[in-house]
Formats: C-alpha cells, sequence, structure tokens
C-alpha cells in the first residue's frame, strides 16, 4: 500500500497499526522528495556528502516525529508505543576498504567492506527490545555528463564495481544499493537489494552499469523501506 492508503488498511510492518507506518513513510517520503529537488545543486558532494546530509536531516525528523507517534500510540489505544532513532557516522574510504565482517559459516571475512553506510536497527515495541539488524547500504549518485556544466543532461547510467556487490553479498543478504538522483528523472533515493542489482548487472553483460530508468517494480522508496527495516533478515 501507498503513502496515503484508506484508513484502516492493514499494517505492513512489526509497527503493527497502518496510522503509526504512515506517519513514520510520511515523514521520510517528504525528504526524498526533497533531497531530490536540491540534487543539481548537492550531486557534487559524492556519496558521502549525500548520505552525510540525508541521514543526518532524517534522524532531526524522526525524533520530532516522536512526539506525534507517542500522542498517536495514546490516542488510538490498544496499540504499542514505537520509538524511532537514527544515529549517522559515515563510512570513510579507509574503512570501506578494510577486511569486511565474518558471515556465521564463512572462513573468513569479506576481502572488503565495501559499504558507505551500515544501518544498525535497534527496534523497540512498549520499551522492550524487539529485533536487532544490521543493513549495508552502498549509495551511487548520477552523475551529469558534463562536470562544468550540469545543464547539459545527466548520464545514461549509474556506475557499479561488479566485485564491490560481490563482497556486500558475501557479508550479508541484507544488503543493498542506494541510488540517488534528481527529481525531474523521479529518481529520488531509490532502494534495490544487492542480489537484485548484480542479476540485472549480470543480465546486461560485463558493463554492470544499471540504467538511469531503474525497471518498473526493482526498486523501492525509502520512505517504504525504512518502517521494514528491522522485520528484514
Amino acid at each position: 500500500p501507498a503513502v496515503g492508503s484508506p484508513a484502516g488498511a492493514p499494517p505492513r510492518t512489526w509497527l503493527g497499526n497502518r496510522l503509526l507506518e504512515q506517519m513514520i513513510e510520511t515523514t521520510v517520503l517528504a525528504l526524498e522528495q526533497q533531497a531530490a529537488v536540491e540534487y543539481r545543486t548537492h550531486h557534487g558532494s559524492g556519496e558521502e556528502g549525500l548520505g552525510s546530509r540525508f541521514f543526518s536531516i532524517l534522524g532531526e525528523r524522526l525524533q520530532t516525529l516522536e512526539g506525534a507517534l507517542r500522542q498517536a500510540a495514546h490516542a488510538l489505544g490498544d496499540v504499542p508505543n514505537a520509538s524511532v532513532l537514527v544515529r549517522y557516522r559515515p563510512v570513510d574510504k579507509p574503512e570501506e576498504g578494510k577486511e569486511g565482517v565474518i558471515r556465521d559459516g564463512d572462513h573468513g571475512p569479506a576481502p572488503k567492506f565495501s559499504a558507505d553506510v551500515c544501518l544498525v536497527v535497534n527496534a523497540f515495541l512498549d520499551g522492550q527490545p524487539l529485533s536487532r539488524r544490521a543493513t549495508l547500504l552502498q549509495a551511487k549518485r548520477l552523475r551529469p555528463i558534463d562536470t562544468v556544466d550540469p545543464t547539459k543532461g545527466w548520464a545514461y547510467s549509474f556506475r557499479l564495481d561488479p566485485t564491490q556487490t560481490r563482497h556486500l553479498l558475501g557479508q550479508t543478504t541484507s544488503s543493498f544499493y542506494l541510488f540517488y538522483g534528481p527529481a525531474e528523472l523521479q529518481l529520488g533515493v531509490g532502494i534495490i537489494p544487492a542480489q537484485l542489482v548484480e542479476d540485472l548487472a549480470l543480465r546486461q553483460g560485463k558493463s554492470a552499469t544499471p540504467p538511469r530508468a531503474l525497471p518498473t517494480g526493482s526498486h523501492t522508496s525509502w520512505s517504504h523501506f525504512a518502517p521494514e527495516i528491522p522485520s528484514r533478515s
């Protein structure tokens, strides 16, 4: 169900209430749309700069939302109190290039960490821990055709490193690509599972460059992805 689905719609996530989910989705969607509109101004700061700006503002807005979530839970009655907290620390280049984590059953770590963001989510319901999940995100931005004159348009595809994708998947199947793009191409901030990115790249051959027009149904808005994170394995 999309943001704005009818009242009484069934919940999609661990929150157990569609209204609470929509409150989070609407907050995140507004930021996602803002990031897309401002992309032409901020794309030059790179994936690290875009990520730092997005997640820092996201943390502030979700913190502001806390009070409204509590009020809604109180008004609804038999609904658990939900708390959402985001703390962001960028992964610098030296850290990104170091050995990755060891997955259960593996003999050693992935050769490289290869993630721009390690999202650690601790979910609590009524003050009790519900779930703890770590999700790896590799960010990619759409670059202008001409770095001096961005009015000439945007590149046809994103730049990917197939080895980087394998390193991500070698650490956890809960690995995703975060794609940044401008509003005029209706990209915003899109999420695609790393496994699907690899499958699409293999279908294209050795180029491994997902087109900027991402396949219909292949990517998820960050606003829909965020509330689901604790329930993803």
